[in-house]
């Protein structure tokens, strides 16, 4: 299996932190959709153009803990 991300967006900046919301799709090699579309919100250091700190699957938890960081 293999995971294709569809669409990112930049949702919210807070402090040196960037939350960016992924779309993702996982497929089996054939082709085929394997399960549902995943939604998970990545934050991201350099305002959301760095790399990965720590993902989350609803926004609120990621709002809070770049908040608290």
């Amino acid at each position: 299996m293999y995971k294709e991300i569809l669409e990112y967006k930049l949702v919210q900046k807070i402090g040196q932190y960037g939350i960016v919301k992924v779309k993702e799709q996982q497929y089996f090699y054939d082709g085929t959709k394997f399960g549902k579309l995943y939604i998970l919100y990545d934050v991201c250091l350099e305002h959301g153009y760095g790399d990965i700190v720590v993902s989350f699957s609803e926004l609120r938890a990621a709002r809070k803990w770049a908040k608290e960081n």
